[in-house]
């Protein structure tokens, strides 16, 4: 009896089952609507060459349809063909996979729409070695996640979550001359400033912190994605997570403005980290790596490449640390700087392209 009951309701939920699925009267869902039309040219993920002039062709699957015109919609603009193509310049969409819509109207009045694929890249980047000007002291214990200088002051964020700090460094002598803790629940990351305000993004809390000049909180925002790197450029703060986007947020109010995909003249460039506006140039880590890309923020290719392999040997101090992240430029002098993760030494490094070595 202990094996009937549960084979006997087994056989019954079966049944019912079976019994359902052949069910005549149920209700069934709306079938795919075939469409009229199909996309000739470019095949799907066919490659372009930033600034290449991509052309999309469409055909009428059967004679009896007539196809009347063609538009392309990109963001909020309309691009209009004639009755079989339309053309878009690369250079408006920049690099990556952009999101297009291709709209058929046929003369029945019907309008249908397609979602093409393509991608574009970019020219092979310059590629780039360093030369070490300066090593100046870092704080071992500093688990760097943000960095700037402002003042002829090294600002500094750190993570890990119970020793997360904001701090002010003098650059020649590591010293610490302010900082303040936040709280064990958060996980400091990336930090950049606009005028006196200094804005602060935690890991996975979805939390950006707004200070004043004395570290005092005026604010907090919330965003969508975790939080890893952070600059600025113009109006706006450049924001990354990880992905191979770069996200443009408005400093007022934190909300998203755009965003661009990174991709050099491989694929898309991912694990973006920690962020530097260098003369208009957006330069990113590239985390657990020693590559640093420097990226054109308006189309999103990379166009530069740094090798900092060999810059910092761990095996050669002892202590623990982790991998390449922190990039700070001072205006005023030129400099860039660089460090790492629990890394004892700041290094003032020059670029040298790879054709000068």
């Amino acid at each position: 009896m202990k094996l009937f009951k549960p084979l006997f309701i087994l056989s019954l939920v079966v049944l019912l089952v079976q019994g359902c699925s052949k069910d005549p009267d149920r209700p069934k869902g709306p079938k795919p609507i075939k469409k009229q039309t199909k996309i000739v040219s470019p095949s799907i993920n066919q490659k372009f060459s930033l600034g290449e002039e991509i052309t999309f062709q469409v055909a009428a699957k059967k004679d009896s349809t007539q196809i009347d015109s063609i538009s392309l919609l990109y963001k909020d603009q309309v691009i209009k063909g004639n009755n079989l193509q339309v053309s878009i310049n690369s250079d408006m969409t920049g690099v990556g996979i952009p999101r297009l819509f291709l709209n058929v109207y046929l003369k029945s009045g019907k309008k249908e729409t397609h979602i093409p694929k393509v991608i574009v890249l970019p020219d092979a980047p310059q590629k780039y070695g360093y030369e070490i000007k300066n090593t100046f002291p870092h704080d071992p214990g500093a688990y760097t996640q943000g960095l700037y200088v402002d003042g002829g002051f090294l600002y500094e964020s750190t993570g890990q979550n119970g020793s997360s700090t904001l701090r002010k460094v003098e650059i020649a002598t590591g010293e610490v001359k302010k900082s303040i803790k936040l709280d064990s629940k958060y996980f400091g990351e990336g930090i950049a400033n606009r005028g006196d305000s200094i804005f602060q993004l935690t890991w996975q809390a979805q939390e950006a912190f707004v200070y004043n000049s004395n570290f005092e909180k005026i604010n907090t925002y919330q965003y969508d994605t975790e939080g890893w790197g952070l600059t600025t450029l113009g109006n706006s703060l450049v924001m990354s997570d990880g992905s191979e986007y770069l996200y443009f947020r408005d400093p007022g109010d934190f909300q998203q403005l755009d965003k661009k995909m990174v991709y050099d003249n491989n694929g898309k460039v991912s694990q973006l980290n920690e962020l530097e506006n260098i003369d208009g140039l957006i330069y990113a880590n590239v985390y657990t790596t020693n590559r640093i890309v420097i990226i054109d923020p308006n189309s999103g290719a990379v166009v530069g490449d740094i090798d900092l392999t060999g810059i910092f040997d761990p095996k050669s101090y002892g202590g623990k640390t982790d991998v390449l992240n922190g990039i700070a430029y001072d205006p005023e002098t030129a400099k860039i700087y660089v460090t790492g993760k629990l890394w004892p030494n700041l290094y003032e490094i020059e670029l040298l392209p790879k054709d000068n070595i």
